[in-house]
């Protein structure tokens, strides 16, 4: 009966979610392939704050359960109604699920799933240390999927997809600009296009940026 009330409140959840987020997490542990199921649900639901606490259980679920989380949100990203919600979003548990498990969807869903998550890769950076890094999930889709165009496309819609910035703008898309220069001779040839793509965007942003400021204060 729990189950049934909950699944019900899932299709049609309150404005504030909070309680039946609770309760799905709660009861869980019963039957987990049934929470992870509604959760994935939730996330490509209307309702976005439960979608954001749906994407929080998800995370916290990818350690104990990854293949069933990878498996679950994947059948939504394959879903021929529901997947090109992908295309529109950016949801950042991707980066929660173990590499491996993600990996071993993508190596049965194709090049469309890779299509569906390249929008959500974690973009290459820098460390402390000063050296290149290419994430090991990102490095496996943009190889394996190289000569996929789509691909590419979504993983450079993704790298600034819901990103805000405060201050100056110029500036800051100027210090991007510079930030990808190491990754301008890597090995990857789709990480060279992705870094020539962030130099080039990131300049003529700030060129942009800095002219609109001229004519405000003329």
């Amino acid at each position: 009966m729990i189950w049934n009330a909950v699944t019900v409140a899932v299709g049609n959840p309150p404005v504030q979610s909070f309680w039946l987020t609770q309760a799905l997490d709660k009861i869980s542990t019963t039957n987990h392939l049934l929470a992870i199921r509604l959760a994935c649900e939730a996330l490509v639901g209307d309702n976005y704050q439960f979608s954001d606490e749906a994407e929080s259980l998800l995370t916290t679920w990818a350690s104990q359960y990854p293949d069933d989380v990878m498996n679950g949100i994947g059948a939504l990203m394959l879903d021929e109604n529901i997947g090109w919600r992908f295309f529109a979003s950016k949801f950042g548990v991707f980066s929660a699920i173990p590499v491996d498990s993600v990996i071993r969807w993508l190596e049965s869903a194709g090049a469309e799933g890779a299509q569906k998550i390249a929008r959500h890769l974690a973009k290459p950076y820098v460390d402390a240390s000063g050296t290149p890094v290419v994430p090991k999930l990102t490095e496996f889709v943009l190889t394996r999927f190289e000569n996929d165009e789509r691909v590419l496309n979504e993983f450079l819609a993704g790298s600034h997809s819901l990103q805000m910035y405060v201050g100056d703008i110029a500036s800051q898309r100027e210090a991007e600009a510079d930030a990808v220069r190491p990754f301008l001779n890597h090995p990857l040839k789709r990480i060279r296009e992705w870094a020539r793509y962030e130099e080039e965007s990131g300049l003529r942003d700030a060129i942009r940026h800095r002219e609109r400021e001229d004519e405000m204060n003329t």
